[in-house]
Protein backbone atom coordinates (compact mmCIF):
# COMPACT_ATOMS: atom_id res chain seq x y z
CA UNK A 1 0.00 0.00 0.00
CA UNK A 2 1.22 3.43 -0.76
CA UNK A 3 0.95 6.05 1.73
CA UNK A 4 1.79 9.54 0.68
CA UNK A 5 1.59 13.35 2.49
CA UNK A 6 1.96 16.66 1.95
CA UNK A 7 3.22 16.94 5.65
CA UNK A 8 6.85 16.66 5.84
CA UNK A 9 7.53 18.69 2.58
CA UNK A 10 8.02 22.61 2.99
CA UNK A 11 4.73 24.78 2.06
CA UNK A 12 6.27 25.67 -1.46
CA UNK A 13 6.89 22.15 -2.58
CA UNK A 14 3.28 20.65 -1.02
CA UNK A 15 0.92 21.60 -3.97
CA UNK A 16 3.23 20.97 -7.15
CA UNK A 17 4.33 17.36 -5.53
CA UNK A 18 0.27 16.75 -5.06
CA UNK A 19 -0.05 17.67 -8.59
CA UNK A 20 2.28 14.76 -9.32
CA UNK A 21 0.77 12.43 -7.02
CA UNK A 22 -2.77 12.65 -8.41
CA UNK A 23 -1.89 12.01 -11.73
CA UNK A 24 0.15 9.47 -11.20
CA UNK A 25 -2.25 7.65 -9.20
CA UNK A 26 -6.01 8.44 -10.86
CA UNK A 27 -5.13 10.10 -14.42
CA UNK A 28 -3.68 13.44 -15.56
CA UNK A 29 -5.26 16.36 -14.54
CA UNK A 30 -4.89 19.66 -13.80
CA UNK A 31 -4.61 20.34 -10.33
CA UNK A 32 -5.88 23.85 -8.61
CA UNK A 33 -6.22 25.51 -5.14
CA UNK A 34 -6.57 29.24 -4.31
CA UNK A 35 -4.32 28.53 -0.73
CA UNK A 36 -1.12 26.70 -2.00
CA UNK A 37 0.81 27.91 1.22
CA UNK A 38 -1.82 26.49 3.21
CA UNK A 39 -2.60 22.73 0.96
CA UNK A 40 -2.06 19.63 3.07
CA UNK A 41 -3.06 16.39 1.35
CA UNK A 42 -2.71 12.52 2.46
CA UNK A 43 -3.31 9.62 -0.10
CA UNK A 44 -3.26 5.96 0.77
CA UNK A 45 -3.89 3.59 -2.14
CA UNK A 46 -3.45 -0.15 -3.52
CA UNK A 47 -4.46 -1.49 -7.02
CA UNK A 48 -5.60 -4.64 -7.06
CA UNK A 49 -6.67 -7.23 -9.31
CA UNK A 50 -6.70 -4.16 -11.78
CA UNK A 51 -8.99 -2.24 -9.31
CA UNK A 52 -7.03 0.98 -8.29
CA UNK A 53 -8.85 1.61 -4.15
CA UNK A 54 -7.58 5.16 -2.52
CA UNK A 55 -8.47 7.66 0.10
CA UNK A 56 -8.00 11.17 -0.53
CA UNK A 57 -7.62 13.69 2.49
CA UNK A 58 -7.60 17.31 1.45
CA UNK A 59 -7.56 21.12 1.98
CA UNK A 60 -10.16 23.00 -0.54
CA UNK A 61 -8.81 22.62 -4.19
CA UNK A 62 -10.00 21.30 -7.19
CA UNK A 63 -8.59 19.33 -10.45
CA UNK A 64 -10.11 19.76 -14.05
CA UNK A 65 -9.55 16.58 -17.11
CA UNK A 66 -9.39 18.35 -20.14
CA UNK A 67 -10.08 17.89 -23.54
CA UNK A 68 -5.97 18.40 -24.44
CA UNK A 69 -5.28 16.32 -21.53
CA UNK A 70 -7.51 13.53 -22.77
CA UNK A 71 -5.76 13.90 -26.29
CA UNK A 72 -2.31 13.97 -24.73
CA UNK A 73 -3.08 10.85 -22.07
CA UNK A 74 -5.75 8.63 -23.18
CA UNK A 75 -7.17 6.94 -20.20
CA UNK A 76 -11.01 5.41 -20.45
CA UNK A 77 -11.49 4.17 -17.27
CA UNK A 78 -14.02 5.17 -14.41
CA UNK A 79 -13.85 6.98 -11.63
CA UNK A 80 -15.87 6.41 -8.96
CA UNK A 81 -16.12 8.45 -5.89
CA UNK A 82 -17.38 8.05 -2.61
CA UNK A 83 -17.77 11.06 -0.13
CA UNK A 84 -16.65 10.76 3.55
CA UNK A 85 -16.81 13.99 4.82
CA UNK A 86 -16.94 17.74 3.30
CA UNK A 87 -18.52 17.99 -0.27
CA UNK A 88 -17.83 17.69 -4.02
CA UNK A 89 -19.11 19.78 -6.85
CA UNK A 90 -18.83 17.63 -9.90
CA UNK A 91 -19.48 18.79 -13.45
CA UNK A 92 -19.42 16.61 -16.35
CA UNK A 93 -20.74 17.74 -19.71
CA UNK A 94 -24.39 19.50 -18.91
CA UNK A 95 -24.77 17.76 -15.54
CA UNK A 96 -23.69 19.37 -12.32
CA UNK A 97 -24.48 17.87 -8.84
CA UNK A 98 -23.43 18.03 -5.52
CA UNK A 99 -21.97 15.30 -3.39
CA UNK A 100 -22.62 14.88 0.37
CA UNK A 101 -20.93 12.63 2.88
CA UNK A 102 -22.00 8.98 1.88
CA UNK A 103 -22.76 9.73 -1.85
CA UNK A 104 -21.61 8.63 -4.39
CA UNK A 105 -20.94 9.53 -8.07
CA UNK A 106 -18.93 8.09 -11.31
CA UNK A 107 -16.81 10.41 -14.04
CA UNK A 108 -15.61 9.17 -16.97
CA UNK A 109 -11.85 9.60 -17.82
CA UNK A 110 -12.62 9.91 -21.51
CA UNK A 111 -15.00 13.14 -20.93
CA UNK A 112 -14.20 16.41 -19.74
CA UNK A 113 -15.26 16.71 -16.12
CA UNK A 114 -14.27 19.30 -13.48
CA UNK A 115 -14.15 18.68 -9.11
CA UNK A 116 -14.30 21.51 -6.83
CA UNK A 117 -13.73 20.61 -3.11
CA UNK A 118 -14.71 24.18 -1.45
CA UNK A 119 -13.59 22.71 1.71
CA UNK A 120 -11.43 20.12 3.73
CA UNK A 121 -13.12 16.79 2.33
CA UNK A 122 -12.38 13.09 2.37
CA UNK A 123 -13.09 10.64 -0.34
CA UNK A 124 -12.51 7.31 -1.14
CA UNK A 125 -12.12 6.92 -5.10
CA UNK A 126 -12.02 3.83 -6.64
CA UNK A 127 -10.77 3.33 -10.52
CA UNK A 128 -12.73 0.52 -12.75
CA UNK A 129 -12.57 -0.94 -16.05
CA UNK A 130 -14.05 0.55 -19.02
CA UNK A 131 -15.49 -2.62 -19.64
CA UNK A 132 -17.34 -2.47 -16.10
CA UNK A 133 -20.18 -0.28 -16.15
CA UNK A 134 -20.69 0.71 -12.35
CA UNK A 135 -24.97 1.95 -11.79
CA UNK A 136 -23.28 5.70 -10.27
CA UNK A 137 -25.64 7.79 -8.04
CA UNK A 138 -28.59 4.61 -8.53
CA UNK A 139 -26.39 2.53 -5.87
CA UNK A 140 -28.94 1.37 -2.94
CA UNK A 141 -27.64 2.50 0.31
CA UNK A 142 -26.87 -0.84 1.30
CA UNK A 143 -24.38 -1.56 -1.95
CA UNK A 144 -22.59 2.21 -0.96
CA UNK A 145 -22.47 1.55 2.99
CA UNK A 146 -20.53 -2.09 1.71
CA UNK A 147 -18.11 -0.38 -0.89
CA UNK A 148 -17.44 2.15 2.19
CA UNK A 149 -17.07 -0.71 4.44
CA UNK A 150 -14.83 -3.07 1.86
CA UNK A 151 -12.71 0.30 0.71
CA UNK A 152 -11.64 0.98 4.25
CA UNK A 153 -11.06 -2.58 5.10
CA UNK A 154 -8.32 -3.06 1.96
CA UNK A 155 -6.65 0.35 3.27
CA UNK A 156 -6.41 -0.19 6.40
CA UNK A 157 -2.69 -0.43 7.58
CA UNK A 158 -3.34 -3.10 10.23
CA UNK A 159 -4.64 -5.56 8.64
CA UNK A 160 -2.04 -7.85 6.91
CA UNK A 161 -2.21 -8.52 2.90
CA UNK A 162 -4.04 -11.20 1.73
CA UNK A 163 -3.68 -11.49 -2.20
CA UNK A 164 -6.53 -14.53 -2.29
CA UNK A 165 -8.93 -12.63 0.32
CA UNK A 166 -7.90 -8.89 -0.78
CA UNK A 167 -8.56 -10.06 -4.87
CA UNK A 168 -12.29 -11.32 -3.55
CA UNK A 169 -12.69 -8.36 -1.89
CA UNK A 170 -11.86 -6.14 -4.70
CA UNK A 171 -13.97 -7.76 -7.34
CA UNK A 172 -17.23 -7.78 -4.85
CA UNK A 173 -16.59 -4.24 -4.21
CA UNK A 174 -16.61 -4.07 -8.20
CA UNK A 175 -19.98 -6.16 -8.03
CA UNK A 176 -22.08 -3.81 -5.78
CA UNK A 177 -20.56 -0.70 -7.65
CA UNK A 178 -21.75 -2.38 -11.12
CA UNK A 179 -25.40 -3.24 -9.22
CA UNK A 180 -24.51 -7.27 -9.86
CA UNK A 181 -24.11 -9.16 -6.39
CA UNK A 182 -24.00 -12.82 -6.94
CA UNK A 183 -24.91 -12.82 -2.61
CA UNK A 184 -27.94 -15.37 -3.58
CA UNK A 185 -25.65 -18.03 -5.44
CA UNK A 186 -23.60 -17.75 -2.77
CA UNK A 187 -26.32 -18.48 -0.47
CA UNK A 188 -27.57 -21.74 -2.71
CA UNK A 189 -23.62 -23.26 -2.92
CA UNK A 190 -23.32 -22.91 1.17
CA UNK A 191 -26.45 -21.81 3.38
CA UNK A 192 -25.55 -19.77 6.55
CA UNK A 193 -21.73 -19.80 5.18
CA UNK A 194 -21.03 -16.02 7.07
CA UNK A 195 -22.68 -17.02 10.23
CA UNK A 196 -20.79 -20.67 10.21
CA UNK A 197 -17.69 -19.00 10.23
CA UNK A 198 -18.25 -16.19 13.01
CA UNK A 199 -19.63 -18.65 15.51
CA UNK A 200 -16.27 -20.79 14.80
CA UNK A 201 -14.46 -17.65 15.31
CA UNK A 202 -16.54 -16.98 18.69
CA UNK A 203 -15.89 -20.60 19.97
CA UNK A 204 -11.86 -20.48 18.89
CA UNK A 205 -11.16 -16.76 19.81
CA UNK A 206 -8.11 -16.94 22.01
CA UNK A 207 -6.65 -20.07 20.18
CA UNK A 208 -3.38 -18.75 18.79
CA UNK A 209 -3.60 -20.73 15.40
CA UNK A 210 -6.83 -19.04 14.25
CA UNK A 211 -7.05 -17.95 10.63
CA UNK A 212 -9.18 -18.02 7.28
CA UNK A 213 -7.19 -20.98 6.65
CA UNK A 214 -8.30 -22.93 9.52
CA UNK A 215 -12.33 -21.84 9.64
CA UNK A 216 -12.54 -22.66 5.52
CA UNK A 217 -11.07 -26.21 6.56
CA UNK A 218 -13.69 -26.59 9.08
CA UNK A 219 -16.30 -25.57 6.64
CA UNK A 220 -15.38 -27.45 3.51
CA UNK A 221 -14.56 -24.13 1.84
CA UNK A 222 -12.25 -22.74 0.04
CA UNK A 223 -10.41 -19.84 1.25
CA UNK A 224 -11.47 -17.91 -1.33
CA UNK A 225 -15.36 -18.71 -0.96
CA UNK A 226 -15.05 -18.09 2.57
CA UNK A 227 -13.55 -14.80 1.56
CA UNK A 228 -16.68 -13.75 -0.67
CA UNK A 229 -19.31 -14.48 1.98
CA UNK A 230 -17.76 -12.02 4.33
CA UNK A 231 -17.01 -9.79 1.66
CA UNK A 232 -21.39 -9.69 0.97
CA UNK A 233 -21.80 -8.64 4.27
CA UNK A 234 -19.11 -5.88 3.85
CA UNK A 235 -16.35 -6.96 5.95
CA UNK A 236 -13.47 -9.25 5.50
CA UNK A 237 -12.67 -12.55 7.77
CA UNK A 238 -9.69 -10.38 9.62
CA UNK A 239 -11.65 -7.34 9.99
CA UNK A 240 -14.11 -9.77 11.77
CA UNK A 241 -11.56 -11.36 13.74
CA UNK A 242 -9.68 -8.58 15.35
CA UNK A 243 -12.72 -6.87 15.80
CA UNK A 244 -13.98 -9.95 18.02
CA UNK A 245 -10.66 -9.71 19.79
CA UNK A 246 -10.91 -5.81 20.66
CA UNK A 247 -14.70 -6.30 21.88
CA UNK A 248 -13.42 -9.88 23.70
CA UNK A 249 -10.36 -7.28 25.49
CA UNK A 250 -13.05 -4.42 26.19
CA UNK A 251 -14.62 -6.92 28.55
CA UNK A 252 -11.69 -8.12 29.84
CA UNK A 253 -10.73 -4.80 30.97
CA UNK A 254 -13.84 -4.09 32.48
CA UNK A 255 -13.86 -6.91 34.67
CA UNK A 256 -10.56 -7.10 35.92
CA UNK A 257 -9.25 -3.37 36.71
CA UNK A 258 -7.45 -4.30 39.83
CA UNK A 259 -4.10 -5.34 38.80
CA UNK A 260 -4.57 -5.98 34.98
CA UNK A 261 -1.76 -5.56 32.87
CA UNK A 262 -2.37 -4.45 29.49
CA UNK A 263 -0.02 -6.27 27.79
CA UNK A 264 -1.37 -9.46 29.85
CA UNK A 265 -5.00 -8.86 27.96
CA UNK A 266 -2.81 -7.91 24.38
CA UNK A 267 -1.04 -11.46 24.40
CA UNK A 268 -4.35 -13.32 25.11
CA UNK A 269 -6.57 -11.40 22.96
CA UNK A 270 -3.79 -12.13 19.88
CA UNK A 271 -2.12 -9.23 19.81
CA UNK A 272 1.36 -8.98 19.23
CA UNK A 273 1.75 -6.73 22.28
CA UNK A 274 -0.03 -3.33 24.55
CA UNK A 275 0.96 -0.94 22.00
CA UNK A 276 -0.44 -3.03 19.45
CA UNK A 277 -3.73 -3.48 21.28
CA UNK A 278 -3.24 0.31 22.26
CA UNK A 279 -3.31 1.53 18.42
CA UNK A 280 -6.39 -0.53 17.55
CA UNK A 281 -8.07 -0.15 20.70
CA UNK A 282 -8.26 3.65 20.29
CA UNK A 283 -9.19 3.46 16.79
CA UNK A 284 -12.57 0.81 16.90
CA UNK A 285 -13.23 2.85 20.70
CA UNK A 286 -12.09 6.27 20.59
CA UNK A 287 -10.06 5.35 24.46
CA UNK A 288 -6.93 3.29 25.26
CA UNK A 289 -7.37 0.49 27.17
CA UNK A 290 -5.34 1.98 30.49
CA UNK A 291 -8.27 4.99 30.45
CA UNK A 292 -10.73 1.58 31.36
CA UNK A 293 -8.41 0.59 34.26
CA UNK A 294 -8.76 4.07 35.65
CA UNK A 295 -12.55 4.45 35.44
Amino acid sequence: MDILSTDLLQPTLRFAFWSDVVCRTFTMLDCRTADRAGFRAKLCSRSIAGISVARVDATPSGVVRTADLIRFNHDDAHIVMLQISGTTRVQQGEESRIMSPGTLDVVQADRPYVLDFPRLFSQYVIKLPRATQPVGSLISPTAARLVRSLARDLLDPDIEPDGICDEVTARAMQELLCGCSQEQGLSRQTPDLYGKAIAIIRDKLFEPLLGRDRVAQELGVSVRTLARAFAMHGTTFDRWLWNCRLEAAYEALLSSRVGASITEVAVRHGFSDSSHLTRRFKTRFGVTPGSILKR
